[in-house]
């Protein structure tokens, strides 16, 4: 066979098969803003598709996929929120970093315990916590570089001390198994098992939030979405231009199944349906 009809129908195959990934003449996703008076700082999804924002005012609000307000807390006498875990929607954990309280809320977000104190609990240096659904709080010593886990009752389960000084993370998740995450936007991300135990290390540097769920990292980078699986060493990537004709300039992006849920720079939170 000819081989430049050859490289012509090679080229009409990869053609085709881009049109069919990403429709040239419908949007893959319609984006509506979230009718929402405050600036939302940053914001979580538990496995059931609520999303949980945390605004200027520190107040925590919970809406379900629909934009739809469902319940509100706020407590203005701890300062401000520096994260919160939604791992396990009926237990959810807020962070006051500055005041080093942690609060358990349920699922109507009312507290379901007594404030903890990590300053009563001889733990002065505590920059980020992580809830996992074995019941068990891990924190991270800034001062000390030491990764600490504790049992339901407060006492002291291990320590682990990291030996790269130069590490400043910004989030400690819980994911999978009772496995922990430490990211930081310039070194990356350190993975640890359920023990405590360092098991590898991923240089991928991202400036702004994301999300971690099926061994995968998603992310938002130069306006394109990208996705990260930790296993397979994979990356996909798909600009915001193949996604909708309208997207906003989203910094932070997460999916809940067929919907995409994004924060631009302005603090307005935006609710994206699959176009099938």
């Amino acid at each position: 066979m000819n081989v430049n009809l050859l490289k012509t129908a090679a080229l009409l195959i990869l053609v085709c098969l881009h049109h069919f990934l990403f429709p040239q003449n419908s949007e893959q996703y319609t984006f509506s803003c979230v009718n929402f008076e405050e600036k939302v700082s940053f914001f979580e999804l538990d496995s059931y598709g609520n999303i949980y924002t945390v605004d200027q005012k520190n107040c925590l609000t919970k809406f379900n996929l629909q934009g739809e307000l469902i319940f509100t807390y706020s407590n203005q006498v701890n300062g401000s929120i520096s994260s919160i875990d939604v791992q396990n929607p009926q237990k959810i954990m807020i962070f006051y970093k500055d005041a080093a309280i942690i609060q358990f809320l349920n699922e109507q977000l009312a507290p379901i315990t007594e404030p903890i104190s990590l300053f009563k609990l001889n733990y002065f240096n505590i920059s980020l916590v992580a809830f996992s659904n074995a019941n068990t709080i891990s924190l991270f010593d800034f001062s000390n570089l030491k990764l600490i886990t504790l049992d339901l009752f407060l006492k002291e389960k291990s320590q682990f001390q990291i030996l790269n000084s130069s590490l400043q993370p910004t989030k400690l998740i819980s994911f999978g198994n009772n496995k922990l995450l430490l990211q930081d936007p310039k070194e990356g991300f350190l993975f640890f098992d359920s023990f405590g135990t360092l098991e590898k290390e991923i240089a991928l540097q991202i400036p702004n939030d994301f999300q971690i769920f099926d061994s995968k990292i998603f992310f938002v980078q130069d306006s394109t979405i990208k996705e990260y699986n930790f296993e397979k060493l994979e990356l996909l990537q798909i600009p915001f231009s193949e996604i909708s004709k309208n997207i906003p300039q989203f910094i932070t992006v997460k999916k809940s199944g067929p919907f995409l849920i994004g924060l631009d720079s302005l603090g307005k939170m935006f609710i994206g349906t699959k176009n099938f």
